[in-house]
């Protein structure tokens, strides 16, 4: 019997094959990274909505404190703790915010929001939330000239409490 010499070719197709098993893998984990990465967006954007009506609820429960609901971006609120001693509007409204921000905070690292008083309405509170996002693109909010900036996923809500 008469055997023909290989030259290399069960080499190449096994080097080949090597290559496309980890091409598709690549391919793969790329997908799998995108796809995991729109669902912490989703994830976040979700949480930010319902951390929003939270806020609202929250407002709209210590109704006649309302105008103590002020904070500003990164501000860090020394709030009394009203669960244990009597508290006024003022102490009310920032414990209260002081509770729902370290909610948001934990939820949505990174995380910040703030909370003004409508330009047009002064009974109308306005909610930013923003968070890092580094798909995300500055935009304009349509809302009185506030905009989000570059890197930043924001959400925007409007509110009488």
């Amino acid at each position: 019997m008469f055997m023909k010499k290989q030259w290399g070719h069960a080499l190449f197709d096994a080097l080949l094959s090597a290559f496309l098993w980890c091409a598709a893998a690549l391919i793969y984990i790329a997908s799998d990274l995108r796809s995991s990465a729109k669902t912490r967006a989703t994830l976040a954007h979700s949480f930010a909505s319902q951390s929003a009506i939270d806020f609202f609820e929250r407002a709209h429960a210590s109704h006649d404190a309302s105008n103590h609901y002020q904070l500003d971006w990164g501000q860090q609120l020394a709030a009394t703790d009203c669960q244990n001693q009597p508290c006024n509007d003022g102490q009310w409204a920032s414990f209260n915010l002081a509770q729902w921000r370290q909610n948001l905070i934990q939820h949505i690292p990174q995380a910040d929001a703030r909370v003004s008083v409508s330009s047009t309405d002064q009974r109308m509170l306005v909610l930013q939330i923003r968070w890092p996002d580094s798909n995300a693109t500055a935009r304009n909010l349509g809302w009185e000239g506030l905009s989000c900036p570059e890197a930043q996923a924001c959400v925007l809500w409007l509110g009488r409490p």
